[in-house]
């Protein structure tokens, strides 16, 4: 868990991305199911099989250009270009200026039937938990001083802020690959996330085992103390049954 990387920048980037010049989200709830839909389509038998799932998100660059609107076109049905660049965003990693990555991967395909819990919300006023996880962590928990109540996702600066967590950094995170007294120990471990989590971004649990393994000498070493999982269509801890809940 890098939680400084995760809820400060990764969190914020894809707030900004969906907030407009008014301050209001650019894609509103409502066209997750449109938008899964197409993405599935796309994605669903990149690993051989048609099943209703996408097996590793890595796969799958979705292009939903496709749901352009055309003239005339019901506008509920189809996305705008303000609203296909959101998505653009959200399925890649958070960049600064430089194009430095901050966080290992974006919104994973297959996530969208969840979207409303996390990223969007409904059409009944329930808000996204994502821009509040944000909005906290930013608030009271991210920076030293903390800003208070204030301070908000928008004001969040990918140039500078990562460097200022630092000390948050030192108390929250829990990424290093270095397991060596858990091995020398005799500890197994087993360790597991859902391909379509949209708040805990499934590419640093990968990142971490692929460096734990690097570390250790390899896959041989490292299956004696470590399995890793991944698990295709589940949502943050499997806290939503895959498409029953648009």
């Amino acid at each position: 868990m890098n939680e400084t990387a995760l809820a400060g920048a990764a969190i914020a980037w894809i707030v900004q991305a969906n907030t407009g010049p008014d301050g209001q989200p650019i894609l509103k709830p409502g066209k997750e199911t449109l938008i899964g839909d197409e993405v599935m389509r796309q994605c669903d038998g990149l690993d051989g099989t048609t099943d209703g799932l996408i097996s590793d998100p890595r796969q799958c660059t979705p292009d939903v250009s496709a749901l352009r609107c055309e003239t005339g076109q019901d506008a509920s049905q189809c996305l705008n270009s303000d609203e296909i660049a959101v998505l653009d965003k959200w399925y890649q990693p958070a960049v600064n200026s430089a194009g430095e990555e901050l966080f290992p991967g974006g919104v994973p395909a297959g996530s969208e039937p969840f979207w409303w819990l996390w990223m969007t919300g409904k059409e009944d006023g329930t808000l996204p938990l994502n821009p509040m996880f944000g909005q906290s962590f930013g608030a009271y928990l991210a920076f030293d001083p903390d800003p208070g109540p204030d301070w908000k996702v928008t004001d969040f600066d990918f140039d500078k802020d990562p460097a200022r967590m630092s000390r948050a950094a030192e108390n929250y995170n829990a990424d290093s690959p270095d397991i060596s007294k858990f091995r020398d120990a005799g500890g197994k471990m087993i360790v597991w996330h859902g391909w379509a989590d949209a708040i805990v971004f499934p590419g640093k649990t990968v990142e971490w085992y692929e460096q734990v393994k690097a570390k250790a000498g390899g896959e041989d070493e490292i299956s004696k103390n470590v399995a890793l999982f991944m698990i295709p269509g589940m949502d943050h801890c499997g806290l939503c049954p895959a498409r029953a809940v648009l």
